[in-house]
């Protein structure tokens, strides 16, 4: 199934995902294992952009030190340039 649709289509659509559908595509099958480890960062990375977690106007900011799959894991935490920003309401 994979091969029907190319890559950008599929990591166009698996970012309007939930977070833990994106986490359990890889228990599906061989192909969709490999095609979640070979395309990690990249998804992770759209998710971060669809959920807000860097600002909109922010088109290319560092990668996390972690990885972008454990940026989306701590979301109180947001991208503001180059430095992480504690949201608020994840201190009250």
């Amino acid at each position: 199934m994979l091969s029907v649709f190319p890559v950008e289509v599929l990591l166009e659509i698996i970012q309007w995902l939930p977070f833990g559908t994106v986490g359990s595509l890889s228990a599906l099958s061989k192909s969709w294992s490999t095609f979640m480890e070979t395309n990690e960062s990249s998804i992770y990375h759209n998710m971060s952009k669809r959920y807000g977690y860097i600002p909109k106007g922010d088109s290319n900011p560092a990668d996390p030190p972690e990885g972008w799959k454990a940026w989306c894991e701590y979301p109180p935490a947001r991208l503001v340039g180059n430095r992480i920003t504690i949201l608020q309401s994840s201190i009250n």
